[in-house]
């Protein structure tokens, strides 16, 4: 990957309780950035409640104003040989055990 200051987003939605539609109740949208230097994503997170509406637009904003946050963003370093599908694969994971540290949220119905 290269260095870029450029703010990336990709959003996780919940599956329906039978699990055959995406559901328009809860999400969560993760704002990363890539730095060449130490190979090191720095991402932070935006969780809908399961009992709210899910909107990209509002996700984005509380994401990247996290991520603009020294307090509120997580780093961790990635392969230097990484590829995108890599650092989205190994963000996941790390989104997954940093949602389910903070709250009790089902990652089982998230795609």
């Amino acid at each position: 990957m290269r260095a870029t200051d450029q703010t990336y987003f990709f959003h996780l939605r919940m599956l329906t309780e039978d699990g055959c539609n995406i559901s328009p109740m809860g999400g969560v949208t993760a704002a990363f950035r890539y730095n060449d230097v130490g190979n090191e994503i720095t991402y932070a997170l935006s969780v809908c409640s399961e009992k709210d509406n899910f909107e990209k637009r509002v996700g984005r904003i509380k994401a990247e104003g996290r991520l603009n946050s020294p307090k509120l963003r997580v780093r961790f370093q990635i392969a230097p040989e990484a590829t995108v599908s890599d650092v989205i694969n190994d963000l996941r994971n790390e989104m997954a055990h940093t949602v389910t540290v903070c709250r009790n949220f089902d990652l089982t119905r998230l795609v």
